[in-house]
């Protein structure tokens, strides 16, 4: 029985003394807890955490930009695109034909031009010998001004025959991702009507939230300090997909609403997600933690150890003083960190508190066998 309560006091001892250790040291299974021990001093930043869904930075619908059949599909359905990767091909050669015409077309109205040229510089020359000739000379000069004209007009009619054909192989506007096809080869599409593809972008991403009144003031008010010495202060994030144990996505809070909605007091808002692993899709569930308070330190305790007062909702620890007298003590608790709960009120660092209460009962049995033992007291008259 001595060993045993020797060992048990060794591991009291131990966990005092290792209490205090800066944030990052493994801290005991709840398995492991000692009977009695101080709180844990721990420096630590408060989070609030939040449900959402991604949502992809650029949508963008795939539209042909001319009439004509499908000739080819270009790409595989779900993969990755990059901007400028031909998607669709369209039937050319009506596209062909009139680039072919419309180059002709400029060809003549720039023969017209010479042409008016030379009949301008020979009513030049007859009006130096000729009066009689100036209203021939003004006529030259307007259809002059006319040629050139056309042959505007003309390179303006080539330049959209050069787009039109150009438009006959749909390309990517952005990099992202791309859905099925919903149109196969063969199928007539229609200029600026016809729905072929959609793309996605990948990296970065928005995550959108919604984020009630008080945790929204939380938030803010420790930004709003910082950037009165730091004007370009943002609001970081950390992210975490459905499987993720942590938050290992980092994120910038870049939008918020305009206004709470009245009907659930909460209000949206977005984060840019950084650095993604290729796999995160719009529409995927996130959990996200952002911190409401600067890094302080802490008071912390099993949450095991935490009684509850079923008629007033109050929370209580005991207390072991050098005595071995128990004190019941009321506290104030803060947020969870996994088995630790944060105590805001009613504890001291040096208080000793009673983490397993069956564990405390047995030592304290032990403790008296003990010293009845070491006294010589008759075996009838140990203390139980």
């Amino acid at each position: 029985m001595t060993t045993r309560f020797l060992a048990r006091l060794f591991t009291c001892l131990l966990f005092v003394s290792t209490a205090h250790a800066a944030e990052g040291k493994d801290k005991p299974k709840p398995s492991e807890w000692p009977a009695v021990g101080n709180p844990i001093v721990r420096e630590i930043t408060d989070y609030a955490e939040f449900a959402g869904r991604t949502d992809a930075a650029q949508t963008v619908d795939i539209r042909p930009r001319v009439t004509g059949p499908i000739l080819k599909v270009d790409f595989k359905e779900g993969s990755t695109v990059k901007k400028g990767d031909v998607l669709f091909e369209i039937e050319s050669r009506q596209y062909e034909l009139e680039l072919e015409r419309a180059a002709a077309t400029l060809k003549e109205h720039e023969a017209g031009v010479n042409l008016a040229n030379t009949q301008l510089e020979r009513q030049k020359a007859l009006r130096q010998k000729s009066v009689d000739a100036e209203p021939e000379l003004k006529k030259a000069e307007t259809v002059l001004e006319q040629a050139k004209a056309k042959v505007l007009a003309a390179k303006a009619v080539l330049q959209i025959a050069e787009l039109n054909l150009s438009w006959t192989k749909i390309k990517s506007p952005i990099d992202g991702r791309i859905g099925r096809s919903l149109l196969d080869a063969g199928n007539l599409v229609q200029a600026n009507k016809t729905l072929l593809a959609t793309v996605c972008s990948t990296n970065p991403m928005y995550a959108y939230f919604d984020v009630d009144e008080r945790t929204f003031l939380r938030i803010v008010r420790p930004l709003e300090k910082k950037r009165k010495s730091d004007p370009d202060s943002s609001l970081n994030a950390m992210v975490g997909l459905a499987d993720d144990d942590g938050y290992p996505i980092t994120a910038k809070m870049d939008f918020t609403g305009s206004q709470i909605d009245p009907k659930t007091a909460t209000l949206r808002v977005r984060a840019v997600l950084l650095n993604l692993p290729h796999l995160v899709l719009p529409g995927m569930f996130v959990r996200v933690r952002i911190a409401t308070s600067q890094p302080h330190k802490a008071l912390l305790i099993p949450k095991q150890c935490v009684g509850l007062t079923a008629q007033s909702d109050e929370k209580w620890v005991l207390v072991a003083h050098e005595t071995n007298k128990l004190e019941r003590r009321v506290v104030k608790l803060g947020a969870q960190y996994g088995e630790l709960v944060e105590v805001l009120d009613g504890l001291k660092a040096d208080d000793r508190v009673v983490f397993d209460h069956d564990a405390f009962n047995q030592l304290q049995r032990e403790k008296s066998e003990l010293q009845g033992k070491k006294s010589g007291a008759p075996k009838d008259k140990q203390p139980k």
